[in-house]
């Protein structure tokens, strides 16, 4: 986390790959994740009583009870909200923020094509 000139601070991670292990880790298996360059950051721009974000690829989501409280968010926001109701059962302090969520996933690989061969006698 750091702080930046327009904002309070900007929190980034890094996506992640699982090489192998796909839905493996919560039933005993093994994975192997690595860091990608992608990840996704979120620039928090003030305080507010909900937290309200906006991405820059998605719009707005749906403000909501910073406890994670209340009816469960729609869209995107869900997931923020997912965080926020799990904070509160660890007994954390509601984080109250307004902030904007930025991402830059990689681009799906074109399917690939087999050319096919002329067989010659």
């Amino acid at each position: 986390m750091r702080a930046t000139g327009m904002g309070i601070c900007t929190a980034w991670a890094p996506g992640r790959v699982n090489l192998i292990g796909e839905h493996t880790d919560y039933s005993g298996g093994l994975v192997l994740p690595i860091a990608i360059q992608s990840g996704i950051s979120l620039e928090v721009t003030g305080v507010a009583d909900e937290v309200s974000l906006a991405s820059d690829r998605l719009g707005a989501a749906a403000p909501f009870a910073a406890d994670g409280g209340g009816g469960v968010a729609g869209g995107w926001g869900r997931y923020a909200h997912a965080v926020a109701a799990e904070l509160a059962v660890l007994g954390r302090a509601p984080v109250r923020l307004t902030g904007t969520v930025s991402s830059d996933p990689p681009r799906p690989m074109p399917a690939c094509r087999r050319r096919r061969r002329s067989r010659s006698l």
